[in-house]
């Protein structure tokens, strides 16, 4: 027996009065729905209450997956705005870093101001699945600084972030030109770049509290022998360590500020990847602290040297420990650029 589909025939002259009489029935409904919500029963109308709650978070689910089949075939860009939008609605996960997730929204936040900024800037970014992966790499190394922070109790406070964004202000003619800059050259607001602040802030944390760094004076000579006699001065008592700079070092920077050696404006502390000579780096780090040590040779002449004060644990510079995070933490890749 021969099975046949009967037609179906659409009536474009007819089309209108039925698009009408939707709408007329669609408007008597919700015009009647609040006299057919009183005839209901508590019992009915909890029912209705489910029933509608179970189909939006169907239709949530229903239209994650098929979103999210889009993200990670890499159909559906985090950096434009669809992207960015949807993957700010669902936690769909890029990576699990140790006991810290990233989001594909933690992905888009980033890219949403790289692509605002080569927009505004006229910028060539490339392959947009290779800003993907270093967007991806970047996020990830914000994850592996908070991770080591919160071992070593250390945090970064609003007060951290208030400090950084009064510099900003004043380096930038005030809080309303700053807000002007943000919004013109990276689209986003004050409240979104306090959260970049913020992870910035962890990286350079880990850097300050976390890595060992010391705070170190030098006295900066031509020769061993000229060293070894200051040296005997200040062992003998005859002469103290400040007037011993004033009076011999070479080092006309440092010695405005007692020999104090520093890398940049903000710390008086330097690392091991402070940009310093090696051999002055390493006898720093292996001194004792108040002790003079030396003399010590470098590219600039010899070295006496006294550590006033030491910071973190770790002797490592920031390369080492980034390395060695990434061997001990277990890291889970979900979405790969």
């Amino acid at each position: 027996m021969k099975i046949t589909t009967p037609k179906v025939r659409i009536n474009l002259k007819n089309l209108p009065v039925q698009v009408k009489a939707l709408l007329v029935g669609w408007k008597d409904y919700f015009v009647n729905l609040p006299a057919r919500a009183k005839s209901l029963t508590r019992k009915q109308i909890r029912v209705k209450i489910a029933k509608y709650l179970f189909a939006i978070v169907l239709v949530y689910f229903i239209v994650g997956i098929l979103l999210g089949t889009g993200f990670y075939m890499k159909k559906i860009p985090l950096g434009n705005s669809f992207g960015s939008f949807w993957a700010s609605i669902y936690p769909y996960p890029a990576e699990i870093v140790g006991l810290k997730a990233v989001t594909l929204k933690d992905l888009a936040k980033q890219e949403k101001i790289i692509y605002y900024f080569a927009g505004s800037t006229g910028s060539d970014l490339g392959n947009r699945l290779d800003v993907d992966k270093k967007v991806m790499e970047t996020v990830e190394e914000v994850r592996l600084a908070q991770s080591t922070l919160d071992k070593y109790n250390v945090r970064v406070s609003n007060k951290d972030v208030d400090a950084i964004m009064k510099q900003i202000e004043d380096e930038n003619g005030g809080a309303d030109s700053v807000k002007s800059l943000l919004q013109s050259l990276y689209g986003i607001s004050v409240i979104e770049f306090r959260s970049v602040v913020k992870d910035q802030l962890a990286k350079d944390k880990v850097k300050s509290d976390v890595l060992k760094t010391v705070k170190v004076r030098h006295i900066l000579v031509d020769s061993e022998d000229k060293a070894k006699e200051i040296q005997d001065k200040m062992n003998k008592k005859e002469i103290s360590f400040k007037n011993a700079v004033t009076q011999f070092s070479k080092d006309t920077e440092a010695n405005k500020n007692g020999g104090l050696v520093t890398t940049s404006t903000s710390s008086e502390y330097v690392g091991r990847d402070s940009g310093l000579a090696k051999e002055f780096v390493n006898a720093a780090f292996k001194a004792k602290k108040g002790k003079v040590t030396g003399p010590i040779k470098t590219e600039f002449g010899w070295h006496l040297i006294v550590v006033d004060d030491v910071k973190g644990s770790l002797d490592m510079n920031y390369e080492e420990w980034l390395k060695d995070t990434k061997a001990h933490t277990i890291l889970w890749r979900l979405y790969r650029p």
